[in-house]
């Protein structure tokens, strides 16, 4: 009796592994990378070449998998405002250059986020297109500010591409990352004095414009708010003045009389009120009742 149930065991035994090899198991080729991401909780993890086992892609549907080739290679176009035509936020008045970029990653050493490699597969092109703008603006500083030195920019392109190229490769080394190419891929886009200049005129008329908007727009606030304090004044006055006729009804009298005109000499008013045309505050009367009516309370 013990053999058949020996039998079933090494069975169920035997198929939970083969699951659990097909499912949980991810076999990463040497050329590539990959991360999971858990479907429940977000987390991603890195998978390098070779054999990675996942526990939770046993649960059916728990694990999705993004495969990366190590290797990658994109046309960038780096693009570097001239100060301080950068506040124009416009390519026109934008030194521009196309590239060629291949990097090489080494899973081992990655140190990109995962969760950035899931939302943005060129993440590493991107990291190192943002590190090599960097590069190159510091080495084109000199050139752009406090004056815009078209010519000697232009003559010294080679040296500064070899120096940012140097930094770059440092950089992405301390990445987990190693630049096999950078190279020009197309002619370096420098704005003429020209236009530089007809940028830095532009510029100076929209700062005068937003000097003016915002100083109308300081007084347009400044009217709203002196509206609101003479409109709250008001409501008090008027507030105040109802109590004060409510506790004595012959104000009333006193500030009708006092805004009659000069040429007023007779006022016709009802004897009990004062007030003419109606405006009197007394009660009215009570109608009596009628001698054949019967009051049943008395």
């Amino acid at each position: 009796m013990r053999r058949p149930y020996g039998i079933w065991v090494a069975l169920i035994l035997l198929l939970f592994i083969g699951y659990a090899y097909f499912t949980a198991v991810i076999k990463i080729a040497p050329d590539e990378y990959a991360v999971s991401e858990n479907q429940q909780n977000g987390e991603c993890l890195l998978l390098a070449p070779g054999y990675n086992f996942l526990p939770h892609a046993l649960i059916p549907g728990r694990v999705s998998l993004t495969r990366f080739p190590c290797r990658v290679s994109e046309l960038v176009e780096i693009r570097l405002p001239i100060p301080p035509l950068d506040e124009l936020n416009s390519e026109y008045y934008s030194i521009r250059m196309p590239i060629t970029l291949a990097v090489e990653a080494d899973p081992a050493r990655l140190l990109v986020d995962p969760v950035r490699l899931v939302k943005d597969r060129h993440a590493v092109i991107a990291l190192c297109k943002r590190a090599l703008e960097g590069f190159f603006m510091k080495e084109f500083s000199p050139y752009l500010a406090p004056d815009f030195n078209r010519d000697a920019l232009i003559a010294a392109m080679d040296a500064m591409f070899k120096s940012a190229h140097e930094k770059l490769a440092v950089y992405a080394e301390r990445q987990g990352l190693r630049i096999i190419a950078l190279d020009r891929s197309g002619a370096l886009i420098v704005p003429g004095y020209g236009t530089y200049y007809e940028g830095l005129r532009y510029l100076d008329e929209l700062r005068v414009l937003e000097k003016n908007n915002r100083k109308e727009m300081i007084a347009l606030n400044a009217g709203l708010e002196r509206e609101k304090l003479a409109r709250k004044e008001f409501i008090e006055k008027l507030s105040e003045i109802a109590r004060l006729i409510k506790s004595n009804p012959d104000l009333l009298k006193y500030i009708y009389i006092d805004r009659l005109g000069d040429n007023v000499k007779v006022i016709i008013a009802p004897e009990k009120s004062g007030m003419p045309l109606g405006l009197g505050l007394e009660q009215p009367a009570e109608k009596e009742p009628r001698k054949t009516e019967v009051d049943n309370l008395r």
